[in-house]
């Protein structure tokens, strides 16, 4: 599983970093899911949405700068992509689900769900663009009710990819503003039975020497995100690759009853 944090590195670089990964290790059946952010002064999402395409992403979260350039574009790009865009806490003034809350792939005989789940920040930094027309929720529970629907359908592992922060303080005044906070992984891995892996970033924070949920973890860094392991759960931040050199990526192998 590759993921990757816009960066705003040209297309085609990232494109070649992903299929290295996935020749590498022959994973052309690898899973892939990921925030994609990009940075307003870098890209547009139309961009981000062809190079997805061609790196035959599987599922994809939303994340905060999508919003910048307003509802009605993201939706357009939405429609181009031919993956999945997620968030499970992002409802309809009328509370229906603006995005998808998760999908189902299989791989070698195995389904596996991929939840996805957005910052509420997004409510204060972009508020004129989504008054009216979405409203972004808690983060954790919208993903345990997601999770519990994708375990119902048959889900046997379960993917969170969140754009998320760790643990950190959050980025705004939660008394306020009434918002959650933006920076809930750990608290996802601590509080929603039955995932198995999630892959988030959102804080641009280290992960090098980590505490997750009171167990000592060491893995991914800021250069090369690799997956930790802390509770049982593994947790990979997605990558914040200086030119697109270290995507966030996590090889993995198990087995089913």
């Amino acid at each position: 599983m590759e993921s990757a944090h816009g960066t705003g590195i040209p297309s085609e670089q990232l494109i070649g970093v992903v299929r290295g990964v996935r020749n590498r290790y022959r994973a052309k059946r690898a899973l892939r899911g990921a925030a994609i952010t990009v940075a307003a002064s870098w890209a547009i999402l139309a961009a981000s949405a062809y190079a997805m395409n061609a790196m035959r992403y599987d599922a994809a979260a939303v994340g905060n700068h999508e919003f910048n350039y307003g509802v009605p574009f993201l939706e357009r790009t939405v429609r181009q992509a031919r993956f999945p865009v997620l968030a499970a806490n992002a409802r309809r003034p009328d509370g229906s689900h603006a995005f998808g809350a998760w999908t189902m792939v299989e791989r070698a005989g195995v389904k596996i769900g991929i939840v996805g789940a957005t910052t509420p920040g997004s409510m204060v930094w972009d508020r004129d663009n989504l008054r009216g027309r979405v409203v972004l929720g808690d983060i954790v529970s919208a993903v345990r009710e997601a999770v519990t629907e994708a375990r119902g359908a048959g889900a046997q592992i379960i993917v969170v990819t969140m754009h998320s922060g760790l643990a950190e303080p959050a980025t705004y005044d939660t008394a306020a503003t009434g918002l959650p906070s933006d920076n809930v992984a750990a608290r996802v891995a601590r509080e929603v039975p039955g995932v198995d892996l999630i892959a988030y970033g959102h804080s641009h924070k280290e992960m090098a020497d980590t505490t997750v949920n009171g167990v000592h973890a060491t893995g991914g860094s800021l250069d090369g995100a690799g997956p930790v392991i802390a509770g049982g759960i593994v947790l990979v931040n997605s990558g914040y690759p200086r030119f697109g050199g270290t995507p966030g990526n996590v090889l993995l192998a198990f087995g089913l009853p």
